[in-house]
């Protein structure tokens, strides 16, 4: 009896080993299939920054170039947080794709969903962002192009009528020495010329 109580206890050992030893090997099984796939979707994501990279630089140097376009630069800012937010997708397919798996705790899994999603939201707070400063910008380069060109359209302006003012002083001026011409050759009489010369003199005040 003592004997078959031993046997019994070994067995029950035996079994809590074999399973403790099934459980350690599934978990290694889950895992290596976790890491697997997210090795994977780090690699896609890594050849993505690589091969778009040179053009990742390119548009953040058009975004910042303010001699480049409103468009144009507004078009860079957008591109640029479509490669945000497709690397961020990248992400939450991998995260989907371990939750179908049962690779992932649901705790983990809605953890980790709403830091991506926050991610998201922060590429698309930060774009907003940036396209406002850019729409300020340009309404200030609009204002000052508009103002600059108030200006000329005034200088010209003022500059024709001090042509005119000057070439009417300068009638005025030739009408007195012409009346002062008759008066001194006696063809007018001096009341004519002052009559003649206060006509001219409100002329001038006009001006």
């Amino acid at each position: 009896e003592l004997a078959g109580a031993l046997e019994f206890d070994e067995a029950k050992g035996n079994a809590t080993k074999i399973k403790e030893m099934n459980a350690k090997r599934d978990a290694d099984i889950l895992a290596a299939r976790k890491k697997f796939l997210e090795d994977q979707a780090n690699f896609e994501i890594g050849m993505q920054q690589a091969v778009e990279g040179e053009n990742r630089r390119a548009l953040e140097r058009i975004a910042s170039d303010q001699r480049k376009s409103f468009v144009v630069r507004k078009g860079a800012v957008s591109q640029l947080s479509d490669i945000e937010a497709s690397e961020i997708d990248k992400r939450l397919a991998l995260l989907e794709e371990e939750k179908r798996q049962k690779l992932i705790s649901e705790k983990d899994y809605q953890l980790q969903y709403a830091q991506l999603q926050d991610q998201k939201k922060q590429v698309a707070e930060r774009t907003e962002k940036d396209i406002t400063q850019l729409t300020k910008e340009e309404n200030a380069l609009r204002t000052q192009v508009a103002f600059d060109a108030l200006n000329a359209v005034s200088s010209i302006l003022q500059g024709i009528a001090e042509a005119q003012t000057a070439r009417e002083n300068q009638n005025l001026e030739d009408e007195k020495n012409r009346v002062q011409g008759l008066l001194d050759a006696g063809a007018i009489t001096e009341k004519e010329a002052k009559a003649r010369n206060k006509r001219l003199e409100v002329e001038e005040k006009r001006l």
